[in-house]
């Protein structure tokens, strides 16, 4: 309810937002600029009109077995070493380079994928049985090491992709959820508006409790470092070559969504959607999202086009394993796939 209120009183007002993290676009389903006419924009190089678009719809399937498994390392990076803020179209984190981030493998794909950034949308972008949950996560990865290819011909989405998404999805209606609170906290001390103009804001668009934001005290000092990947719930993804979910679209991304949600509160759920509904630009607080009353900020499913989509099962512990356990199995097999840039790093 506060979703659509909000949105509602800024297209009331006449608020136009453009984004200014990828162009003049929007998630306004009858705009000019909305998901329907993305492959009509004038952007550089768009690709949204392409044959190996996303987000799309999964459905329940049986597991692909492989004897090469995901490799996710947590890095050394803390929450110092990461930017928070707010941005037309979600929450937004960032590396600042100064640290090692978070790298993965892929099944039966030829290369190293390291984190560049992690961000939030509202409404699951991917569906899950024909569902769209509450939001979605993705950390954007990019290829450090190899081809980028698929090891193995098949059709989840050919070519050389550069980038790799490790993600998933989030429903509300859980316990509290430690884990995210501690991003969620970092997100709220992102809003960079003006406090003052801030309040004024709230005012004018809801007498609610809910839309109130609350700065809280910053958790840093009890984090010595963070692991993006350690809020996945479940051991199995979802894995299929696709394009980037914002214009222009480009279609070099191998995504590796998680099958079950991360479970949070209904109240941090609230939270959430408060930052990212509430974005405002300058110390005038202007209001600037680009969310869409129902689509929120989730581009509609496209069609698989011939697309196959695995489900690859089974990341348990001796899969999904930190750096440490890495470089052990590296020290076995110098050879492995990945290996000679985790042991240059040493």
């Amino acid at each position: 309810m506060v979703f659509t209120a909000f949105v509602l009183i800024l297209a009331l007002s006449g608020v136009a937002p453009t984004n200014a993290e990828g162009g003049d676009y929007s998630y306004n389903m009858t705009a000019a600029n909305g998901p329907p006419n993305w492959a009509n924009l004038n952007i550089a190089a768009n690709a949204c009109g392409g044959n190996q678009q996303s987000p799309i719809a999964f459905t329940t399937q049986g597991c692909e077995t492989f004897s090469d498994k995901y490799v996710l390392s947590s890095g050394n990076c803390g929450l110092d070493d990461l930017t928070f803020f707010a941005v037309p179209n979600g929450v937004k984190a960032t590396y600042d380079g100064a640290c090692t981030p978070n790298r993965m493998t892929i099944p039966n794909v030829d290369g190293i994928y390291q984190a560049q950034q992690f961000h939030i949308h509202i409404k699951s972008e991917h569906t899950f049985d024909g569902a769209r949950l509450a939001f979605e996560l993705h950390v954007v990865h990019g290829l450090v090491e190899g081809s980028g290819n698929s090891i193995v011909p098949d059709g989840v989405g050919g070519g050389s992709k550069q980038f790799a998404v490790f993600g998933f999805a989030m429903q509300a209606g859980g316990s509290s959820n430690s884990a995210f609170q501690v991003l969620l906290d970092e997100f709220i001390l992102g809003d960079t508006c003006d406090e003052g103009a801030r309040r004024k804001l709230e005012e004018e668009l809801s007498s609610s409790a809910e839309a109130s934001i609350t700065k809280k005290s910053n958790l840093r000092k009890a984090q010595s470092t963070f692991n993006i990947y350690d809020l996945m719930s479940g051991t199995d993804f979802y894995h299929y070559g696709g394009g980037l979910t914002t214009p222009p679209c480009t279609e070099a991304v191998w995504f590796n969504i998680a099958k079950d949600p991360v479970i949070i509160s209904n109240a941090q759920a609230t939270s959430l959607t408060n930052v990212i509904l509430s974005y405002a630009e300058g110390s005038s607080c202007t209001p600037a999202t680009i969310a869409d009353p129902s689509q929120g900020t989730a581009r509609p499913v496209q069609a698989l086009n011939g697309r196959e989509v695995q489900r690859i099962c089974g990341a348990t512990e001796t899969t999904v394993i930190s750096l440490t356990r890495a470089i052990a199995k590296c020290l076995l097999n110098p050879l492995r796939l990945g290996c000679l840039t985790i042991l240059a790093g040493l």
